[in-house]
């Protein structure tokens, strides 16, 4: 998994995201910050690869994802639309936990909130995925790439992109942070953080 330039960004912020509750595929829209968050992706894009780059742009196909990045597309002075779409981007899959709060679903089930939080590499939520059930789909995704590339996914998604391509332990993978508005580069195994 080396040889080429990965750009990875989170979707900007939903309304789910906003109300702290687990998106999961449900369909949730950017918020106004969100789409602001987008165009700062773009903007930070142009300024590391000048106008209308011309490399591999790649999304998760759930909404959030995709109009995040016709604004990144927009920034660059690129159709909107002229991007990919690969399923093995999609969002964890939070299961019976999607569209409640973690405080809501400690109240719902213990057992498996518990179990979850302390392993969630290997425990799944219930009804959904664990990160090794996200990492094998995230795997099939690099193991196509051949040349750089920008990717517009989501959190838990664009933690296991970073950890995997930079060789971290996988148990430490869900403990990476997950911002938005800002831009992962990834290069020979090292991963750099780009702000506006």
């Amino acid at each position: 998994m080396s040889g080429f330039t990965l750009y990875v960004a989170r979707h900007g912020q939903t309304v789910m995201n906003a109300q702290n509750r687990y998106p999961g595929h449900g369909l949730t829209p950017l918020t106004a910050l969100g789409e602001e968050q987008a165009r700062t992706m773009g903007q930070i894009l142009k300024r590391e690869l000048g106008p209308r780059p011309a490399l591999r742009f790649i999304a998760s196909p759930l909404l959030r994802a995709q109009e995040t990045m016709r604004l990144i597309r927009g920034e660059l002075d690129l159709f909107p639309y002229g991007f990919a779409t690969d399923a093995g981007l999609v969002d964890i899959d939070h299961g019976s936990w999607t569209g409640f709060t973690p405080e809501e679903m400690a109240a719902r089930d213990l057992e498996n909130y518990h179990a979850h939080m302390a392993d969630k590499w290997d425990v799944p939520m219930r009804g959904g995925e664990s990160y090794s059930h996200l990492a094998a789909r995230v795997k099939l995704v690099l193991d196509k790439l051949t040349g750089d590339a920008v990717t517009v996914s989501h959190g838990a998604t664009t933690q296991v992109l970073r950890g995997l391509l930079t060789g971290m332990a996988v148990h430490d993978i869900p403990n990476l942070e997950e911002p938005q508005g800002v831009v992962f580069r990834i290069r020979d195994g090292v991963c750099e953080l780009l702000t506006l």
